[in-house]
């Protein structure tokens, strides 16, 4: 199965999912850390989400999702 099959945004406020992964997915969001690691780049934090679509999508998209 393909990801876009999973979950995939169809507008800002719209998106298709399949139920029986999504459902029982664990979600993680991603932020950008303060510090510089030793390669050059940035590091980052990661939070587990209660849920996909009410924690790491409306996180993402900036706005309540259901």
């Amino acid at each position: 199965m393909h990801l876009d099959t999973v979950f995939t945004f169809l507008d800002p406020g719209t998106a298709t999912i399949y139920p029986p992964v999504i459902e029982t997915s664990p979600a993680f969001s991603l932020y950008p850390g303060e510090e510089r690691c030793n390669e050059g780049g940035t590091t980052f934090t990661v939070e587990r989400e209660e849920s996909f679509t009410g924690g790491a999508v409306a996180d993402a998209s900036g706005g309540k999702s259901s």
